[in-house]
């Protein structure tokens, strides 16, 4: 997984973008992207999301799938000095693959949410 993102990261910066998003909580190449990169902006959900919530309050909990990606978690929390900031993990016991599952949504899901009804809407929802 980590070389196909450092070759992704270095062929989008090839092809002319800003910046990349690695989409993985667990931040995974997230420091060896930012070697490789040498313009363009890499940045991943666990460091966004910890200091974005450390604006917010003084404290904040990380819900994680599993109760054994705690330690793998804490150390990203650890290398972005947040440590301070984590009130807790909250365990919920589902598998990364159940976060990505796609299941239909029964009708007018959106319209409760309050989005409007686009094509693009109506794709995600």
């Amino acid at each position: 997984m980590l070389v196909d993102i450092l070759h992704l990261v270095r062929e989008a910066e090839r092809q002319g973008f800003d910046a990349a998003v690695i989409g993985c909580f667990y931040d995974v190449g997230l420091q060896a992207a930012r070697e490789v990169a040498e313009r363009m902006a890499v940045v991943a959900p666990c460091e966004a999301a910890t200091r974005i919530a450390a604006t917010l309050g003084d404290r904040f909990s990380i819900i994680v799938g599993r109760r054994k990606w705690i330690p793998e978690m804490m150390e990203n929390v650890l290398r972005y000095g947040m440590k301070e900031h984590l009130a807790s993990f909250k365990p919920i016991d589902m598998a990364c693959s159940t976060f990505t599952t796609t299941r239909p949504r029964p009708p007018g899901a959106c319209a409760r949410r309050g989005a409007r009804p686009s094509s693009r809407t109506a794709r995600r929802c």
